[in-house]
């Protein structure tokens, strides 16, 4: 682990440019000002995030005039989209030395960005949180942890860069852990998938759905099922699963390994591997970029039947009473 003990200025003496200003965008570009850089935005024209950039005070260019002006590229557009992206507005005008620094292994992992043969530099730096966490800690002065990877270094200099950079975005003063781009495209899409956004969440709203079947009131439910899950998760996050264990009840520890023993099996834990095996050839990602060539149909449906769904509606419910 690097920290900030192992700190270098060298993104003082280089142009920045940050493609993208949403959820990682916005809260990098800021925390590189405040740090003491002064990066600027490139946008495409008639962009929705003009007026927002405008307002948070920072300089912008269109894409083709930032590809001109600049020396480091921070690459925040959604993972869907940066093929198309770099086809468009990069590729032709790609300079010697020049560095592209990724906050995600995928586009680099599965080629949808092909950079290998182009005299540059291709990194990666990446918070382990969401912007808004990574914002929230800088300004805390509590940070975020983060990681790096180096793919390809073309100038010699990489490595200093993305140390650098590490540090102005506020991930250094906490640590950053070297990775590869295999490595973290893989543990990231499998943790989202199955243990963050997918999976657990299905089992929480699976739970709920139980309880309501069985008559109890949605409210009771949704506590026991779902509003109670950050109090564990923040009790993982600050002591680990075993100081985690410690501090429930005993008759919720027994149960807990009792009810795992008897749902969680061998099939289970096979197709889980499975889910691991499809990120890692590939096929996840063909699947969605495929999706992401319909204009997202299947994902606009999912989004649909969610709204619609029993828990969300008792989620409204419960946000207008002040509950949530």
């Amino acid at each position: 682990m690097l920290t900030i003990d192992d700190k270098n200025t060298c993104l003082k003496d280089k142009k920045v440019i940050i493609f993208g200003y949403g959820n990682q965008g916005r809260p990098q570009a800021l925390n590189l000002r405040d740090s003491g850089l002064n990066p600027v935005i490139g946008l495409r024209k008639n962009s929705s995030s003009i007026e927002k950039v405008i307002e948070d005070g920072f300089q912008y260019l269109s894409i083709p005039d930032a590809m001109k002006a600049g020396d480091c590229f921070i690459i925040l557009i959604p993972d869907e989209a940066q093929g198309d992206f770099f086809k468009k507005y990069v590729y032709d005008e790609i300079r010697n030395n020049q560095t592209f620094i990724f906050a995600h292994g995928f586009s680099i992992f599965y080629e949808t960005v092909e950079l290998d043969k182009y005299p540059v530099n291709v990194g990666m730096v990446a918070p382990k949180g969401p912007g808004t966490a990574l914002r929230n800690r800088f300004l805390d002065k509590e940070y975020l942890p983060g990681i790096f990877a180096e793919y390809k270094d073309y100038s010699g200099e990489l490595r200093d860069i993305l140390i650098s950079y590490s540090y102005y975005a506020g991930m250094l003063q906490r640590g950053i852990f070297e990775t590869t781009f295999e490595e973290e495209v893989t543990c990231d899409l499998f943790g989202e998938q199955v243990a963050l956004c997918g999976i657990t969440v299905e089992i929480m709203k699976s739970a709920f759905n139980i309880l309501k079947e069985e008559g109890y009131s949605p409210e009771m439910a949704y506590f026991e099922t779902i509003f109670e899950m950050k109090a564990i998760v923040d009790l993982i996050y600050h002591e680990g699963i075993e100081g985690m264990r410690k501090k429930i009840s005993d008759t919720a520890e027994f149960g807990s390994y009792d009810a795992v023993e008897e749902i969680f099996d061998r099939d289970m834990y096979d197709k889980l591997k499975k889910r691991l095996n499809s990120i890692k050839d590939g096929e996840f990602a063909e699947k969605w970029i495929k999706e992401y060539n319909s204009r997202k149909k299947k994902l606009k449906k999912y989004r649909n039947e969610e709204k619609k769904s029993e828990i969300c509606k008792i989620e409204r419910e419960m946000k207008k009473k002040g509950l949530l």
